[in-house]
């Protein structure tokens, strides 16, 4: 669980930072469509074709820099969409731990899941002692979860 927790709330922080990004990219897209409307205002008073060239020029760049954010928008929401997916597989499979191990009639599948959880298969002897030698995911559950104390160990700084 705490596992699962911890994985959560780096995915729900990353896609809070990509709708950030997102916002903020929307934002400078629409102060482009200002510019441009603000330029284009400016160029009905204009009487100098040279400098109206010159408005028209700056209107084809802000053109082409509000395309490139609308770009890299689109980017950043389909990483969201990602993030967002990649949230609800992380709750399904580990709600539904077990069954997609063992669950299925496929005997392949079901050794493709078992192959996430241990490094090597185990043998009997192994799995009866608790000794098989798992996928690192798992051992650190095992540590965490046989660890009694908060305190650094001797290895560590503290006594």
């Amino acid at each position: 669980m705490k596992f699962t927790q911890m994985v959560l709330d780096d995915l729900e922080n990353r896609e809070k930072h990509v709708s950030e990004d997102t916002i903020n990219i929307s934002q400078a897209i629409t102060d482009k469509e200002n510019e441009i409307h603000e330029i284009k205002e400016r160029i009905k008073v204009l009487t100098s074709p040279a400098t109206i060239k010159m408005m028209e020029e700056d209107i084809d760049k802000l053109i082409l820099e509000k395309a490139s954010l609308m770009e890299k928008r689109n980017d950043k929401e389909d990483e969201q969409a990602d993030i967002l997916t990649a949230i609800n597989y992380c709750n399904y499979y580990m709600e539904h731990l077990e069954e997609l191990i063992l669950g299925s009639e496929d005997p392949m599948q079901n050794a493709a899941m078992f192959g996430l959880v241990f490094n090597k298969p185990p043998t009997y002897e192994e799995l009866k002692n608790g000794t098989p030698d798992l996928a690192p995911i798992f051992k650190l559950n095992q540590v965490y979860q046989s660890s009694n104390s908060l305190s650094v160990t001797r290895q560590g700084l503290e006594p």
